[in-house]
């Protein structure tokens, strides 16, 4: 090998080296750096409407007090972590990790929201996980990026994910539609709704609906997966559940009288 190309080789594959030293230096020190900040906020809504807009972060929905949001975030800081911001106009809070976009080592947050009843709600979400428990009002969330979970909550949902799950118990809606790309889809109604529309890319579903003498008229496709209709069709019913999956099996059954 000539001199000068073994000498170009040495000196590019030092300034590698150094380099990844200092990569993995700095992401030591950042880990090292990184810990948990609470914090907490209040805001007034004077809407009769809300849209909680969340772009990098975990959110929880609970019920709270009339024209009242109030926020608890806990947010992971370091050394080149997130730079919250949180912000209400009019009808829309907004809620921002703001992580930084060179090295970004370790940059999470979650944020536990307590929200008025009896008012539209709307949530939205670039990345991260929905739960709403134990709220009254009619439900639109959706999240690029995370599960969403609705529990003990009465009201109509609109529930989508382009990757995660969706799952609800104890839920009293009329109306349900359910859309993901990737994920498998699981609702426990406890009265029994008007309509409910499912549709899923990659992912099996089920829906169980209450142990009593409605009938439904009952509409499945699977592209691949087996279907398990308990429930029967009845073409005369008001009722309707209309299920659509490309890959995933379907099973539709009632809850145990009690």
């Amino acid at each position: 090998m000539k001199r000068p190309l073994r000498t170009s080789l040495i000196f590019f594959g030092g300034l590698f080296a150094v380099g990844g030293i200092l990569m993995a230096a700095w992401t030591g020190l950042t880990l090292l750096s990184s810990h948990d900040v609470r914090d907490h906020r209040d805001f007034a809504l004077s809407t009769g409407d809300l849209i909680i807009d969340s772009d990098n972060a975990g959110v929880t929905i609970e019920a709270g007090a009339p024209g009242t949001i109030s926020v608890d975030s806990k947010i992971t800081h370091s050394i080149n972590g997130a730079e919250p911001s949180w912000s209400l106009t009019g009808n829309r809070l907004k809620l921002r990790l703001n992580c930084p976009g060179f090295f970004n080592v370790e940059c999470d947050g979650s944020y536990r929201i307590k929200v008025p009843l009896d008012i539209p709600l709307e949530v939205t979400s670039d990345n991260g996980a929905i739960n709403a428990s134990g709220l009254r009002q009619n439900m639109k969330l959706s999240t690029d990026n995370g599960h969403i979970d609705v529990t003990e909550s009465t009201g109509n949902l609109q529930l989508s994910t382009d990757n995660g799950g969706i799952t609800t118990s104890r839920v009293r809606a009329d109306t349900i539609t359910v859309d993901t790309d990737n994920g498998g889809v699981r609702l426990r109604l406890d009265t029994a709704p008007t309509k409910v529309k499912v549709t899923t890319d990659n992912g099996g579903v089920r829906v169980t609906v209450p142990g009593d003498e409605n009938t439904y008229r009952v509409s499945t496709k699977s592209g691949n997966g087996g279907i398990d209709n308990e429930l029967g069709t009845d073409p005369r019913a008001n009722r309707s559940i209309e299920i659509r999956t490309d890959n995933g099996g379907i099973t539709l059954d009632r809850a145990a009288a009690h």
